[in-house]
């Protein structure tokens, strides 16, 4: 499973009404204090100076704040000091002084509340919701921006309710609740395109994307995160830039496009070294030590990890505390490092239960339960598995994903259809200008009145039928597009949905580069014929023994991946959980289970389905190959001598007799044997200059022609082959080759 990335959320859009970086904004207010005759009125002047100074100079920022707080006691007026110790609470977040500025803001709070002024409290409300977002608290925030929406809304503060809505979604887009999250971001954005504020739209256009940004909605992501940039570009917004670079450069990671994630991430980190941002660069290198890890530069790549935890440390950000322990557990579990993976997974799941992160917590359990497994701590295991999956079956689940693409469509149908009420609104009073104009030149003499009128009646009529028709022709056009739109949704869905499946079938592989640290000289050569696939290798270590296993599955497609799936979860529970080891005896039981779970010990059974395999337990410090197969052969190369290991001709499972027994074989290893495992895809691939089949005889010759290649190499060239052999004709099978070097 891929890391999580660190996001960026700039909470000055919190702040103050105004810019504090906006000279204009602070000449506005000085003139409004110099104009000031009242203590209460100087006191909310300094008020606003000592927050738009906040950010740039502290020592001014306090003097603005007590000259305030000494006016506002003079007044003696409770409600009046209540408003200017807001100010407060945010001098001392500014100032990094986080739970005395809540502490503060909660008082304040209370005080706004009694002496009803709704304006303040609302302000005050979204700031400390900005300080729990900021911190990671997701659900105190919700529930402070919630509250300060619900006063907006009553004052028609459309400005104030589009802040809060945009950063609520954020909220619980964070929690994994995208669905929530995007009802909540379409509504700001359609707040801030009624504003015309650019700053407004570029953030709900931002926020947006990242409800699409993971799982199967990744296009609709890079729409809005490039509209996002425009209009950042075009109001010269530094801070927007940043942010949507990373989220850009996190889809990068996310799907593998690693040179171009790691250009971007420094980009947005010698920007953030640059304005001296060091949380920016915190993230920016937490971000960087993802994709090393992902490359298996884990070394790196927890280097980066463990300078931005000392950076988020200091700045109090839970969540990049929680990505980054999370992601170094996970680099130690690769590194067979179990003990310290478990000791920051242990760190990141405090954080992550606290903050209710749902997608941090599948993320960490996964890990759990992955390190309890090599540990053959079963129970455990098992446990966080289950926790894994409830999580994740929560936030991206199919539910969610139609959910996410309902938003999008009704957003696009709203906003088209506002726009078609706009322009005949615009028809409609054209109409009525033209005709109060006709009234008037009536009025000349009576025999124009007469024949105007008829002229007008004629026109109306004629209008209204044409009208009629219009509204006709553009509900057919309206029916035509949904229907297409349905189509075209429910051809993504479905493609997303084999997709999705496909990211779940890698997942359960295993990682080739766990296989090249037992074998130095190997290769795996996959090529499914379809999206997923019904060809799967299945790679445990237990002790010296390495039990490595080459299964094809009948059929291809959705219906082989649903057997792989089965065949995977099988051997698991055999080789891991009961302790089989011996390949004759795996594939007994593994024949057994599978008639089992498809149900083909009943009389009236439909299910024929069933796999063959190659399987082989390799115990290198004392030189013993064992070897058991299901109609699926083993090839090995000795002194340029090619001997085929023989299977047991049966299949697993299937319909024919229920009790079987494989031959097991011992074979003794020397160095420089080479072995190899393949499904029947390579051979049967038809091509070459007659459209024949390849055949096994032209795949035994090809592994004798490379044998002085290394094996990576020879994995290449074996691909190489296959491809020119193919040509323009399809790919009939799912094809797997797996070779080894002693």
């Amino acid at each position: 499973m891929r890391s999580r990335a660190f996001i960026i959320i700039f909470l000055s859009f919190f702040a103050a009404t105004l810019s504090a970086k906006d000279k204009r904004a602070i000449d506005s207010v000085e003139n409004v204090l110099k104009a000031s005759t009242g203590n209460f009125a100087k006191a909310n002047a300094l008020k606003e100076l000592s927050i738009l100074y906040a950010d740039d100079d502290t020592l001014r920022s306090m003097e603005y704040l007590n000259k305030a707080i000494a006016l506002a006691k003079q007044t003696n007026d409770s409600a009046a000091i209540a408003v200017v110790d807001y100010a407060k609470g945010y001098y001392l977040n500014e100032t990094g002084q986080k739970d005395a500025a809540i502490k503060v803001l909660m008082d304040v709070i209370l005080r706004l509340k009694k002496y009803g002024k709704q304006a303040e409290l609302a302000r005050c409300y979204t700031y400390l919701g900005g300080i729990y977002l900021n911190a990671g608290n997701y659900q105190p925030a919700i529930t402070s921006l919630a509250a300060s929406t619900e006063i907006a809304k009553q004052l028609n503060d459309e400005e104030l309710t589009c802040k809060n809505l945009t950063y609520e979604g954020m909220c619980h887009n964070q929690m994994g609740d995208h669905p929530q999250g995007l009802i909540c971001m379409q509504e700001a954005l359609r707040i801030a395109e009624k504003l015309k504020d650019k700053k407004s739209i570029g953030r709900a256009l931002l926020f947006i994307g990242s409800a699409y940004s993971e799982g199967p909605n990744q296009d609709y992501a890079m729409t809005y995160f490039k509209r996002c940039k425009d209009v950042a570009l075009e109001i010269k917004d530094t801070l927007m830039l940043i942010e949507v670079d990373t989220y850009i450069a996190n889809n990068h990671y996310y799907n593998q496009r690693y040179e171009k994630a790691i250009e971007l991430y420094n980009q947005v980190s010698q920007i953030a070294k640059q304005r001296n941002d060091s949380r920016v660069y915190a993230g920016a290198l937490g971000n960087l030590g993802n994709v090393y890890a992902d490359m298996g530069q884990y070394e790196k790549a927890m280097q980066y990890q463990f300078q931005a935890i000392e950076i988020f440390k200091k700045e109090d950000d839970q969540e990049g505390l929680t990505i980054c322990y999370s992601a170094i557990g996970t680099s130690y579990y690769t590194l067979k490092k179990y003990s310290l993976a478990l000791e920051y997974y242990q760190k990141a799941i405090e954080i992550a239960t606290q903050m209710h992160s749902l997608e941090d917590l599948i993320e960490i359990h996964y890990g759990f339960s992955r390190t309890y497994e090599a540990l053959n701590d079963y129970k455990k295991a098992y446990d966080n598995f289950k926790m894994y999956k409830q999580y994740s079956d929560s936030v991206f689940n199919a539910g969610n994903t139609k959910k996410l693409t309902e938003l999008e469509l009704n957003y696009r149908f709203q906003s088209q259809q506002k726009e078609q009420e706009l322009v005949q609104k615009n028809k409609e009073i054209l109409a009525d200008e033209k005709l109060k104009r006709q009234q008037q030149l009536s009025y000349t003499s009576i025999v124009g009145v007469v024949l105007l009128l008829l002229l007008v009646g004629f026109i109306l009529r004629s209008s209204n039928q044409r009208k009629r028709a219009n509204e006709q022709l553009q509900q057919f056009n309206n029916e035509i597009t949904l229907q297409k739109e349905v189509i075209e949704y429910k051809n993504k869905e479905i493609t997303d949905s084999i997709n999705y499946a496909k990211r779940i079938q890698e997942s359960i592989l295993p990682i080739k580069n766990e296989i090249r640290r037992s074998f130095t000289q190997s290769f795996v050569l996959f090529k499914p014929r379809d999206v997923v696939s019904g060809d799967f290798y299945w790679f445990a270590q237990h002790g010296h023994k390495n039990i490595i296993a080459c299964v094809d599955c009948t059929g291809h497609g959705v219906p082989g991946a649903f057997m792989s799936m089965i065949g995977n979860t099988i051997l698991n529970e055999i080789v891991n959980e009961k302790g089989i080891r011996k390949p004759s005896d795996v594939l007994n039981l593994l024949h057994e289970r599978v008639r089992q779970s498809l149900k083909q010990d009943l009389e009236q059974t439909e299910t024929h389905d069933g796999m063959d395999i190659a399987l082989c337990s390799i115990d290198l410090p004392n030189g013993i190959l064992e070897f058991a197969g299901a109609n699926r052969p083993l090839y090995l190369v000795r002194n340029n001598v090619l001997e085929e290991i023989k299977p047991t001709k049966s299949p697993i499972g299937g319909d024919q007799e229920s009790e079987r027994k494989f031959i097991n074989n011992e074979i003794k290893i020397l160095k420089g044997d080479c072995i190899y495992m393949s499904t029947d895809g390579y051979a049967d691939q038809f091509g070459g200059e007659k459209g024949k089949k390849f055949m096994v005889k032209r795949f035994q010759d090809l592994l004798m022609q490379i044998q002085d290649q290394p094996m990576e190499q020879q994995g290449d060239t074996l691909k190489t082959a296959i491809e020119k052999w193919q040509g323009n004709a399809e790919q009939v099978d799912d094809i797997l080759v797996i070779g080894i070097k002693i």
